[in-house]
């Protein structure tokens, strides 16, 4: 599942130009999460260069299992992508913009009318509750009247043993469902209710985790994702489905999560597990390399399984 988080939530008209920035207006705009900061980086995914030429023409040696693992690895990871991508390109747009107002340890941005909903209006307000501490939100009303209502609010902490720039942990959240409510279009994310992320860049590796509220009547109540990313290349990325329908060979409603793990050379380990519902305690195991799977066990068959190899006992093992 792709959540897209669509580009409305800051598409500012062309009146947001203009003025000058001051050091202290900097420090608040430097508070802002950055989306390379925090992407997921498979290698030979979108995010982290040319995919590998081998990923298009792995064979599993049991193609009862259906497509490769390393593509569904990277299908996810690109997915996770997709959406701090969206979100974080609306909150990013402030960096290029002077703030409109300045009130001590407030700044705020607009309001401006937005470009892709009619008869609104948008505005940032930033507060900064302590030198390492700040909080926003991106508020809208219609221009016709009403309360300014919040469709992202965010909170960032700077880490005060960290070296080096943008070392932050921080959390936003993101009220499609608050949004609708109010009369705002949320155009490709009508499925959802809430996605919230929250995030550390402070330490190696830099942790994400995106958790997305469905709306009622979707195939699954809630969708979340973790995200962890090694300074050496190596990365794990985590993906769950609660409450899920209906999937092949499982009935009934189910939490589905799948685990990857790599390394900087693209060998890597996933385990698919049923963990909770319905057939709970199913799991799918594959290990892979740029030449494909190497390694596989389903606990539904009662087929032998190979020995696992220690580079396979190596990935699984490896801590995050």
């Amino acid at each position: 599942m792709r959540t897209q988080p669509a580009l409305f939530l800051l598409a500012l008209g062309a009146s947001a130009c203009g003025g000058n920035w001051s050091n202290q207006d900097l420090e608040f705009a430097n508070a802002l999460p950055v989306r390379a900061d925090l992407e997921s980086r498979v290698p030979g995914s979108a995010s982290a260069g040319q995919r590998l030429e081998a990923a298009g023409g792995i064979q599993r040696r049991d193609p009862l299992l259906g497509d490769d693992t390393y593509a569904k690895t990277v299908a996810a990871s690109d997915g996770f992508n997709s959406g701090i991508d969206n979100l974080l390109a609306a909150i990013e747009a402030v960096r290029t913009i002077p703030p409109t107002s300045r009130d001590g340890d407030r700044r705020a941005w607009g309001p401006y009318p937005t470009k892709d909903q009619p008869g609104f209006e948008v505005r940032v307000v930033m507060d900064r509750l302590d030198p390492r501490d700040f909080e926003y939100r991106i508020e809208f009303h219609s221009q016709a009247g009403g309360q300014w209502f919040a469709v992202v609010v965010g909170s960032f902490l700077a880490d005060s043993d960290a070296a080096g720039a943008r070392k932050w942990s921080g959390a936003l959240t993101l009220l499609a469902r608050q949004a609708r409510d109010h009369g705002l279009p949320t155009p490709n994310i009508e499925a959802m209710d809430t996605l919230d992320i929250a995030y550390s860049t402070a330490g190696d590796p830099v942790y994400v985790a995106m958790d997305t509220v469905l709306m009622p009547g979707q195939v699954a109540n809630r969708a979340s994702v973790k995200s962890w990313r090694a300074s050496d290349g190596g990365g794990q990325l985590t993906f769950s489905l609660v409450d899920v329908m209906t999937l092949p060979d499982l009935a009934g409603p189910h939490t589905v999560t799948v685990t990857s793990r790599w390394n900087a050379s693209a060998d890597g380990f996933s385990e698919t597990k049923v963990a909770a519902g319905t057939n709970s305690g199913a799991t799918l195991t594959d290990c892979w390399n740029r030449d494909g799977i190497f390694w596989s066990s389903k606990s539904w068959t009662a087929a032998p399984v190979e020995p696992q190899p220690p580079e396979c006992v190596a990935l699984m093992n490896r801590p995050y």
